[in-house]
């Protein structure tokens, strides 16, 4: 038994050797000279060779939304590539899907650019621009959440619609020897032209979330970009219904600011599930919002997951079907984890609801 599992150390050490040295040769020893970066049919970027679609761009000054941070994940950043694309990635076909990959779509972060390559992008992508800010104020919002204002220097302004979201650059700092990048969603109102709020979530594993939470003061300086994302407000008179998730608050809060400062009389009810005692919000988060049309209840649930121990249990769907009863209309706005909001839209499809008044985000 000894015997088998010292051969079965061994073969797996071995492995990740030869996994290692791959890598990095492929990084620092393979010279694949510069290489031309050709973007929507302008003047080409020149890049070295080697890098990602994703790193090429950002040397260019384009920035491509992603939250996976790059592990292929997301999908956000698919990019249409007309031609010099390498072979296709297991990760690629698995996220994207037969149908995106036959129209030419590749993920910008897992396409290694070895030589010329030309590619289509969206004209809001090539439109977004970086700012730097400082940070205004830092608050603890729940137990695992903090809330950082940023403020931009004075005659800048940012222009987005409520449900939309950044990316953060992260600096190198003592745990990380990187520049990290991550999506957070944009939490405050869209009145102020000058302020950008987030609410982020602390992952134990993530680079950006412990840099925000462990390392960021009050007037430090970061950088960001942005605003990315179709998932957003829309003006209306109808009943409105926020389903959130986790860090889906984000996304849903800012549309509450929204709802605040523009003095909207419109009917609202707030869902938020946390998956622990830490993810449920302090009292005073919610406070402006008590002279408004707008209900909000908090949940702590077994699971993240929808099913019968999670969010769609007997007192969701009641509370769901009363709001259906109760307005002849009703639109619908959900955030949350990537299963979790695309099993709730389901859910809310097969009650009846138009698909074009069911909006969601996956984060």
């Amino acid at each position: 038994m000894n015997t088998i599992m010292t051969t079965a150390l061994v073969l797996s050490v071995t492995a990740i050797f030869f996994a290692l040295v791959l890598t990095l040769s492929n990084r620092y020893i393979a010279n694949y000279g510069k290489v031309k970066v050709t973007i929507n049919k302008q003047s080409p970027y020149v890049v070295d060779g080697g890098l990602t679609l994703v790193e090429a761009l950002q040397e260019s000054g384009i920035t491509v939304p992603t939250t996976c941070g790059g592990r292929g994940t997301c999908g956000l950043c698919k990019v249409k590539v007309i031609n010099g694309a390498e072979g296709l990635l297991a990760v690629e076909k698995a996220t994207l899907g037969n149908d995106v990959l036959a129209e030419g779509y590749r993920l910008a972060c897992q396409l290694k650019v070895t030589g010329d390559i030309t590619v289509e992008l969206p004209d809001a992508t090539l439109a977004v621009d970086k700012y730097d800010c400082i940070v205004d104020k830092c608050l603890t919002v729940s137990g695992n959440t903090r809330l950082i204002r940023l403020l931009l220097p004075e005659n800048n302004s940012f222009q987005f619609t409520p449900g939309q979201h950044i990316q953060f650059f992260a600096p190198v700092y003592p745990e990380n020897d990187t520049e990290v990048i991550r999506n957070y969603s944009i939490a405050s109102g869209s009145v102020d032209k000058r302020v950008i709020e987030l609410m982020v979530r602390k992952n134990s594993e993530g680079k950006c979330s412990t840099y925000i939470h462990d390392y960021l003061r009050e007037g430090d300086g970061v950088a960001i970009s942005g605003p990315y994302g179709k998932f957003t407000y829309e003006e209306d008179d109808m009943p409105l219904l926020l389903i959130a998730v986790d860090a889906g608050i984000a996304a849903l809060y800012a549309m509450l600011n929204h709802i605040e400062e523009t003095g909207s009389r419109r009917k609202v009810t707030l869902l938020y599930f946390g998956t622990t005692e830490k993810d449920l919000f302090q009292e005073e988060l919610f406070q402006p919002f008590d002279g408004l049309n707008v209900t909000i209840t908090q949940k702590m649930t077994l699971s993240s997951e929808v099913n019968e121990f999670g969010i769609i249990d007997d007192e969701f769907e009641a509370t769901f079907e009363r709001l259906v009863q109760e307005n002849e209309s009703l639109e619908i706005y959900i955030c949350g984890r990537k299963e979790t909001a695309g099993e709730l839209r389901k859910f809310i499809l097969k009650q009846g609801v138009p698909v074009d008044r069911v909006h969601y985000q996956q984060i």
